[in-house]
C-alpha cells in the first residue's frame, strides 16, 4: 500500500496474506522521513487500511514483522499488538487478533 497526497508519496507498507489466509503479515511500514501533513498519522492510516483488508479476506490475524527496534515495538504496543518472542527472547512480531 502507498500513501499518496498531492503527488508525493507519504508512507509506503509491504504485506501479503498466508497461503490459509489466517494471517496477514506486514513486512515493512515506512513513512517519508520529511516532515509533512501526514507524519503523525502514517502509521495509523497503514494499521485501519490493513485491519480493513484482513476483516475482508478473514483473517484471524495482523502480524507486524520483524520490528527495526524496541521503540518500534513499544509504538506497536500502544496501538494494541502483543509482542511475540522466540526462544531468546527476542521480538520475531507483533500480533493483533481481530474479532
Amino acid at each position: 500500500m502507498a500513501i499518496r497526497r498531492s503527488g508525493a508519496l507519504h508512507g509506503l507498507c509491504y504485506g501479503m496474506m498466508e497461503r490459509n489466509r489466517l494471517v496477514l503479515r506486514l513486512h515493512a511500514l515506512e513513512r517519508s522521513p520529511v516532515n509533512h501533513e501526514l507524519a503523525g498519522k502514517v502509521l495509523d492510516i497503514t494499521l485501519y487500511a490493513a485491519d480493513l483488508y484482513a476483516t475482508i479476506n478473514g483473517a484471524h490475524e495482523i502480524w507486524l514483522c520483524d520490528p527495526v527496534s524496541p521503540a518500534h515495538t513499544r509504538l506497536y504496543q500502544s496501538k494494541g499488538y502483543s509482542p511475540v518472542t522466540n526462544w531468546r527472547d527476542d521480538v520475531t512480531h507483533l500480533m493483533l487478533r481481530l474479532k
